[in-house]
């Protein structure tokens, strides 16, 4: 987000507070009892308190953290250089002076970087090592931006600066043309170029501003939001291959993995493979790869390998086409349809990762079974695609209610309810997927494959926000009237006699993740309350989660930490009360999310043995473990 935006200041009141914006932040009301430095209404020092570093503090400065400390703003050039502007065409016209290839690289090694999990600091690290390519003043401006927290390599700056690329990059440039120059350089020019110079002047202007405020913040969330390849590849194994055959569908009973060998003529296995063989060597440093070569020690075939390289990549000329007809329609905007689904450039037998990140979602997410679908639909099987869909989406369900009864240490009492149990209770009636049994609290639980809108994670328009705002509102009416009826009716449940006053805590789970912020999690609650739904007092804040955010709690019950309901209870009460789970246990000192064992064992069944048929060893890749 560009600090011309809004100011850090106002936005840290908008996001930290539960009271509305005041701008007469001039005033106070004096305090009985409470000291002020003469003449004016600031008050005194007074207390002191030790930090956990054991460092001595006014007690004003001992604070939580907040949101806004996960917030990092992205460096312009006119900030650092007293207003010089830069044009785009300036920019398209030193990419027209460089090889394609040679500038694809240039975001694809800074990208690697970028998504390595073992740098702790891996913006900062990019953009401390391209201070010498500054003169000064502007090198001690950037320096003192970058020790501020903002950076010069925002991920979606490098994604957007591949786009111009590939739109205008020639093939090759004669050695007396070629253009050299820094890619932060680079990057800074963007940046000032993608500042908005819209300042509102109406109501309508206002609200606008706002609209699009939200957006940018529902697509840098969601393009930013942590990544964790254990948790994913831990999913994938669950529900493509391992649950339906524990417990076949009611919708579908043959094994997903068979279906989608028969219809895309792929094994899944090659694919899972293939993306966990990219991502390690762009985690290794190599984010170009020969891959006849790479790939060797694998059991494939030459037309076996290609299948798999043609699914997720496409030749650099085509890649060219397609990125153009994107930028027609979609200048200068965090769409990235096209990375998303092809996030590997071919140039002959190298292959460019535009980022490994995307080669992961790409492979381990819905579009595999997107592909299967696509498939069986050519084939004229309608029905069975539908079917598929829905087997799919009880696999997920299925997946989420194991990490509840994980969560819930069941211990032979029955403790987490499933949706039969629920549509058996309460027959004819509405009813969630998961609730969880506490005791003095019930947590409700709502499961969706839906993903987030297009136009929201590419912050392209308001319609995508519309959109997800009716699913959660549909998702929470499903919670609502499962809480309804646990409140009268308990007993039909449970068969417990003793019933005892309870707080309801609504969750829904997005499997495929959500871009959760204060902004976007405020506006969805406000929409839930408009439709007159989880009003009550006895209903906690919906809260909305991925299945990351559930492994990293399942990790803090673990080590012996509070149980879920009070997890949310303490969300609740600090200034990360409407951003997501995962900011909030990250940023409360109180919680050491770490891999849960689940997770664990199921991600080596898997990851172990790809890696060992590279002829690498597995152990190297074991960097984190919270």
């Amino acid at each position: 987000m560009n600090q011309d935006r809004i100011s850090l200041d106002r936005l840290r009141r908008l996001l930290t507070s539960n009271e509305p914006a005041d701008l007469r932040t001039y005033l106070t009301v004096p305090n009985e009892g409470q000291l002020y430095q003469a003449g004016t209404t600031v008050p005194a020092i007074g207390a002191v308190v030790q930090t956990n570093t054991g460092l001595w503090v006014p007690q004003g400065s001992s604070v939580s953290p907040a949101p806004l400390d996960f917030a990092r703003t992205y460096i312009t050039l006119s900030e650092v250089t007293d207003g010089f502007d830069v044009s785009l065409d300036w920019l398209r016209s030193a990419l027209n002076r460089i090889p394609i290839e040679s500038a694809i690289q240039l975001v694809a090694v800074a990208m690697a970087k970028l998504r390595d999990p073992g740098r702790s600091d891996p913006a900062g690290d990019l953009d401390r090592e391209s201070l010498p390519y500054f003169t000064e003043p502007t090198r001690s401006r950037v320096a003192r931006k970058i020790s501020d927290g903002s950076l010069i390599h925002a991920p979606q700056l490098l994604m957007v600066l591949a786009k111009l690329a590939l739109a205008g990059c020639p093939d090759e440039v004669d050695t007396k043309d070629f253009f050299e120059t820094s890619r932060a350089i680079l990057l800074l020019v963007l940046a000032d170029n993608l500042k908005s110079s819209r300042m509102p002047t109406t109501i309508d202007q206002t609200v606008h501003l706002s609209n699009e405020l939200v957006l940018e913040l529902a697509a840098n969330t969601n393009f930013n939001s942590t990544y964790r390849e254990d948790s994913q590849l831990a999913l994938f194994q669950r529900r493509w291959i391992e649950i339906p055959r524990e417990s076949p569908s009611t919708y579908y009973s043959r094994p997903l993995d068979e279906v989608f060998a028969e219809a895309t003529g792929m094994d899944l296995s090659d694919l899972v493979s293939f993306a966990i063989g990219i991502w390690a060597s762009c985690v290794a440093g190599n984010p170009v790869v020969h891959y006849p070569t790479y790939f060797a020690n694998f059991d494939w075939n030459e037309e076996r390998l290609g299948t798999l390289i043609t699914s997720v990549s496409m030749p650099i000329q085509e890649y060219r086409e397609a990125i153009r007809r994107e930028l027609t329609e979609h200048p200068l905007d965090w769409y990235f349809t096209t990375f998303a689904r092809y996030p590997l450039v071919r140039f002959g037998k190298h292959l460019v990762v535009l980022d490994p990140e995307l080669v992961l979602k790409r492979c381990l997410g819905l579009p595999p079974m997107f592909h299967m679908q696509q498939k069986l639909e050519e084939r004229g099987r309608h029905r069975e695609s539908i079917a598929v869909k829905q087997a799919f989406d009880e696999y997920s369900e299925k997946y989420a209610r194991q990490i509840f009864e994980s969560l819930a240490g069941t211990l032979g009492v029955k403790r987490v309810y499933s949706d039969s149990d629920l549509k058996r209770a309460y027959k004819g009636l509405s009813v969630a997927d998961v609730a969880v049994d506490y005791g003095d609290a019930w947590v409700v639980v709502e499961v969706t494959t839906s993903q987030a809108a297009r136009n929201t994670i590419n912050a392209v328009s308001v319609d995508g926000l519309e959109r997800d705002r009716k699913m959660v509102v549909h998702e929470a009416s499903q919670i609502a009237a499962t809480i309804d009826q646990l409140r009268q009716n308990r007993i039909a449940l449970t068969g417990d006699q003793n019933v005892m006053q309870a707080i309801f805590y609504p969750i829904i789970v997005l499997t495929e993740g959500f871009p959760a912020n204060p902004l976007v999690t405020s506006l969805m609650r406000q929409e839930i309350k408009a439709a007159g739904l989880l009003k009550e007092q006895d209903i906690a804040p919906l809260e909305l989660m991925d299945l990351v955010e559930l492994d990293m709690i399942e990790g803090v019950v673990e080590t012996k930490g509070p149980a879920l309901p009070r997890i949310l209870d303490l969300k609740r009460e600090s200034s990360f009360h409407a951003d997501s789970v995962r900011n909030f246990l990250l940023g409360d000192r109180r919680f050491t999310p770490q891999r849960p064992r689940r997770v664990t064992e199921t991600f080596r069944r898997v990851f172990f043995e790809t890696i060992r048929k590279m002829g690498a060893d597995p152990t190297s890749f074991e960097w984190r473990q919270e």
